[in-house]
């Protein structure tokens, strides 16, 4: 499963396209078998992936993004990913299966940068998983302040009128 993620996860930087996107057309067009755990994944690397990439910048001193090779990038997104969201996989094998992702599709080296990154950052995960709740909590509070300010100055209570707040209502909501 984290090997279809990986895969579609590095094609989709190779082609600058969304790793849902891929996997969706993958799912539709082909008879390949997508496992619900690959599906996991690259959903919760999709809905974080902003967090995660600021955390690989910020602990892979000495690499910018863009430099690292993309098979390490998106095998530290899949072990950030397991360490910081997903409940059902421990620390330890998160970091394992990591490592054996970039023992065998990249280099020696690589494996070794990748778990000092997850080491450090399963070494802190209880402050980074606080600031990240932290952060979701002032994200709700924002949609809910979107919400009052869309939701008020609504004068004509026709359906009509009020479809579109309405729509605009249920996303905002659902988001946070």
């Amino acid at each position: 499963s984290r090997k279809g993620a990986l895969d579609l996860l590095y094609e989709a930087d190779i082609r600058n396209q969304s790793a849902i996107v891929i996997h969706d057309a993958r799912k539709t067009e082909t008879d390949v078998l997508i496992r619900e755990y690959t599906s996991l994944l690259l959903q919760g690397i999709s809905d974080n992936r902003r967090k995660i990439d600021e955390l690989i910048s910020t602990y892979a001193e000495g690499w910018d993004m863009d430099r690292m090779p993309a098979v390490d990038r998106n095998i530290l997104r899949i072990g950030i990913y397991e360490l910081l969201w997903s409940t059902e996989v421990p620390d330890s094998v998160a970091i394992n299966e990591a490592l054996e992702l970039a023992k065998t599709l990249s280099t020696d080296e690589s494996a070794g940068y990748v778990n000092w990154i997850l080491g450090r950052i399963a070494s802190i995960k209880e402050d980074i998983v606080i600031k990240l709740e932290a952060r979701n909590r002032e994200h709700k509070v924002s949609k809910q302040v979107i919400i009052k300010v869309v939701k008020e100055p609504v004068i004509d209570f026709s359906v009509e009128a009020l479809d579109p707040f309405l729509e605009e209502y249920i996303v905002l909501r659902g988001v946070g």
